[in-house]
This record gives C-alpha cells, sequence and structure tokens, in this order.
C-alpha cells in the first residue's frame, strides 16, 4: 500500500505548476468500513478540475492538502516578484 500511495504522491508532485494554477484541485478523504482498503485515485473532472481521491488513509490526505498548499503559495511568489521586477513606463 505505502508504494502506491508514493507513486501517486510522486506523480500528484511532478505535475506542472501551471496544473495548479489553471484547474481547481479538489482532495476527497473518504473512509470506507475495510481499514485494510488503501488508496489513492487521481481523476480529472471536466476541463478545469481535478480530483485526488483518497481513500482510508487520513495522513495521506492530509499531505497531498499540504503539498498543493504550499505549490500554490509558491506559484503565487513567483507571480507576485514577476510582476514587481517589471519596469513600468
Amino acid at each position: 500500500m505505502t508504494n502506491i500511495i508514493s507513486k501517486s504522491f510522486e506523480l500528484f508532485v511532478a505535475q506542472p505548476l501551471s496544473l495548479l494554477r489553471n484547474a481547481i484541485v479538489q482532495i476527497v478523504g473518504i473512509q470506507s468500513g475495510n481499514p485494510q482498503n488503501k488508496s489513492v485515485g487521481v481523476s480529472r473532472v471536466g476541463r478545469d478540475k481535478i480530483q485526488m481521491t483518497v481513500v482510508n488513509s487520513d495522513k495521506m490526505c492530509n499531505l497531498l492538502m499540504t503539498v498543493a498548499y504550499k505549490k500554490r503559495l509558491l506559484a503565487e511568489k513567483k507571480l507576485n516578484e514577476n510582476q514587481a521586477g517589471k519596469v513600468h513606463n
């Protein structure tokens, strides 16, 4: 199970920042009746929304939410730095 979660996490982190800037990323945590059945799935919902579904793993759900948040902050910081560095006439 850890291997599946690690691969899903690596795929998520490897996505370009434009994916997070141009799409709404929704991370959903689900608890099922079988705690042994853990999984992570990524799917595109429409043109501008990506959903990650984490089953029976609160730690992975929190980790993905934290990474998504930090990537958004980094993208905003870079955008603000680029705008501040432009010369206006």
